[in-house]
C-alpha cells in the first residue's frame, strides 16, 4: 500500500479522529431533546405556583429597600412610596389598606417597625413585617399591623 507524505498515518490501535465529532453532535442533540422534553412535562405542574413567586420575590425586594432605608435613617418613619421609589424604582408602591396585584402596600410604619403588603396574581394576599428589635414575620393575609403577619411562614 502507498501513503501520501502529507496525510497523517494511523497508528494500530489509536480511534479514528474523524469518527469522533458525530459521537459529540449525536450525544449533543440528544441531551438537547432530553432537556426541551423534560421541560415540557414539567412545566406548568403546579397551578397556583407561578403567581405566588412574583409576589414573594417582590415582598423580599421591598423589604430589602426598607431595610436600607431603616440603615440610612436608623428609623422606619418616614419609609413611604415616595421614598421606597427612590431606593427600589422596579417595585409599584402605595399606602392602600388592601392588598393590591404587582403593588407593595406600606402599612404600619413605626420608628422600629414596617409591614409590606401585597397580593398573587389570584389576588391572595402575602405580607412581610419587621421589627428591628425583634425577627422579620411572613404571612399570608392582608394584615394591618405587623403582628397580623405572624400567623404563618411561606
Amino acid at each position: 500500500m502507498h501513503e501520501d507524505a502529507g496525510s497523517p498515518r494511523l497508528l494500530e490501535g489509536e480511534p479514528d479522529r474523524k469518527l469522533r465529532w458525530p459521537f459529540f453532535v449525536v450525544l449533543a442533540v440528544m441531551i438537547a431533546v432530553s432537556a426541551f422534553v423534560l421541560w415540557k412535562t414539567t412545566r406548568g405542574t403546579c397551578s397556583d405556583c407561578q403567581p405566588v413567586v412574583p409576589a414573594q420575590a417582590d415582598l423580599r425586594d421591598a423589604m430589602a429597600a426598607a431595610k436600607t432605608y431603616y440603615t440610612r435613617h436608623e428609623s422606619y418613619r418616614g419609609f413611604d412610596p415616595h421614598a421606597a421609589r427612590k431606593i427600589e424604582p422596579a417595585l409599584a408602591w402605595n399606602e392602600s389598606a388592601k392588598a393590591v396585584s404587582n403593588e407593595v402596600s406600606i402599612r404600619g410604619v413605626t420608628g422600629r417597625t414596617v409591614l409590606l403588603v401585597t397580593a398573587d396574581g389570584q389576588g391572595n394576599p402575602w405580607c412581610i413585617a419587621d421589627d428591628a428589635d425583634s425577627v422579620t414575620t411572613y404571612g399570608r393575609v392582608d394584615a394591618q399591623t405587623d403582628a397580623d403577619c405572624a400567623n404563618a411562614s411561606w
